[in-house]
């Protein structure tokens, strides 16, 4: 076999791989926005079945030979081709270590368990939901030891979602976040409360989806490429660079959170239509960094969305869409609003400046929960406390507790570092942005497209092809650095406060 068959051979295999990728997608984004609830069982015999077959098409001897014959010859290879073996051969070894029937139960389990989480948490009844939270971590650990059975078994679904991460990393980057945040938080709530507009509403839903509308078209979101849907926790699902679907949602007293969950999930868009499509279906046709993925949206909800510049365009919208409560709305009393600074219950809903304590809470967890130093059924106890100590808030019920993230129920444990690393990845991102581009004479104009090109060069279209650190270096120069994101949160609320 020649290397350009064994590379046609290759191609063939991912466009297989692709489609049973898309369709499961699809039913999976059904299952979460429009389908009716009785439609469990059916849609997990159709996941299974998909499941199965794609498991089938991947994990045989002739992969395994295709794969290793590619390794052998990494060195010949491009760059793009040269990833996407060495991304298959990683994925080849995980699948193939689990059984066949472990695979598809998993993947019937993790079906079952978030329609269970949707009506546990509508009806703020753990129980309900625990046995099958129990099921997820015990073969959550099961798979970590067929994968590497050398290794701490939460580090080993760490670097499942962030190439490289380690616990130790993640402490180093905790600690400083505690070291040099929680002070400046706890200064901050010794101050009176900064004055700005009230969003308390009602808000008419039908004029919020106007609004999300309005953001989407602002983000340059292609419409003909993507879909806006409702469900109960927002999501991004990128089937394909011509094909991303994102949901919000809608609460009549609270408008802070369509907006803000509207530009977070479009920030992920953005990065899944930036790809090029010389990358379509293949293995690094989406970006292989959940934390640099969670950058892009913190990018747009945050360092966009509620900069001072960006009040110059939602102040006038928000008049224009609901006259009857901002018929005087200015950008200098906007602005405060959306940066007020609260301790709170939500973590999606969380203001900037607490917000990694959120995810702070929810490492300390799963690393307990990994290490049997915890059990399941502890969980709303052990959530209301490290809410207490973490946060100082009180929580009056597992809905708005330990049930408000869909995250577990889908077998996602390891994953939240990535939403507070992600954070910081943005910051240093920006500080590299504003040297090249006026970034709040662009947003003050609603002139997004010179940013989100920038960002395109650097790396979206690249997609899953460079790892984190490469583009972090691409954009600032230097590897990464919690330094660049407790400067812009110093600056940034001291102003506010001033402190």
């Amino acid at each position: 076999m020649t290397l350009e068959q064994a590379l046609q051979q290759l191609d063939e295999l991912e466009k297989k791989r692709a489609g049973y990728q898309y369709a499961m997608g699809i039913v999976y984004f059904d299952g979460l926005t429009v389908a009716p609830t009785a439609a469990t069982a059916p849609r997990g015999d159709c996941l299974a079945l998909l499941s199965e077959e794609s498991y089938r098409v991947f994990i045989n001897e002739p992969v395994g030979e295709l794969l290793a014959f590619l390794s052998e010859r990494a060195g010949d290879l491009d760059p793009a081709p040269r990833r996407r073996v060495e991304v298959l051969s990683e994925e080849y070894h995980k699948e193939k270590s689990i059984p066949i029937q472990e695979y598809i139960d998993f993947v019937l389990l993790r079906n079952e368990s978030e329609s269970v989480w949707q009506g546990a948490k509508a009806d703020n009844d753990f129980a309900r939901f625990q046995p099958y939270l129990e099921r997820i971590v015990e073969t959550l650990r099961r798979f970590a030891g067929y994968w590497d059975s050398s290794s701490d078994p939460y580090e080993v679904w760490l670097k499942d979602f962030e190439k490289g991460l380690t616990r130790d990393t993640c402490e180093q980057y905790f600690k400083a976040i505690k070291t040099h945040l929680v002070p400046l938080i706890h200064a901050i709530g010794d101050r009176p409360p900064i004055s700005g507009a009230d969003l308390t509403g009602p808000f008419p839903i039908d004029r919020q989806r106007q609004l999300s509308a309005w953001l989407m078209e602002m983000m340059g979101i292609a419409p003909d490429r993507s879909l806006l849907a409702e469900s109960e926790h927002p999501f991004t699902n990128g089937l394909s660079y011509l094909d991303v679907r994102l949901t919000t949602h809608y609460y009549e007293n609270n408008l802070l959170s369509a907006i803000y969950s509207t530009m977070h999930e479009g920030g992920h868009a953005l990065y899944e239509l930036g790809v090029d499509p010389q990358h379509a279906n293949t293995c690094i046709s989406s970006p292989r960094s959940t934390a640099v993925h969670e950058s892009q949206s913190r990018f747009f909800e945050n360092y966009i969305g509620r900069s001072r510049p960006f009040m110059e365009l939602l102040a006038p919208k928000l008049r224009e869409l609901f006259p009857e409560t901002f018929s005087t709305l200015d950008a200098d009393t906007l602005y405060p609003a959306v940066n007020r600074v609260a301790p709170s219950l939500i973590r999606i809903e969380a203001d900037e400046l607490t917000y990694s304590l959120h995810i702070l809470v929810r490492y300390e967890i799963e690393k307990m929960l990994f290490d049997g130093k915890i059990k399941v059924a502890e969980l709303p106890v052990v959530w209301k406390d490290c809410y207490r100590d973490y946060l100082g808030v009180e929580v009056p019920d597992d809905s708005r507790g330990v049930l408000q993230d869909v995250h577990w129920s889908e077998g996602l444990m390891g994953y939240f570092p990535s939403y507070s690393l992600g954070s910081a990845y943005a910051a240093q991102i920006l500080d590299g942005l504003k040297k090249d581009l006026s970034f709040d004479e662009l947003i003050g104009k609603g002139s997004l497209e010179p940013i989100v090109g920038w960002l395109g060069d650097r790396f979206y279209r690249d997609a899953g092809l460079p790892l984190a650190d490469e583009i972090l270096v691409r954009c600032s120069g230097q590897s990464f650095d919690p330094a660049f994101y407790v400067s812009y949160l110093t600056d940034k609320y001291s102003k506010l406060f001033g402190i």
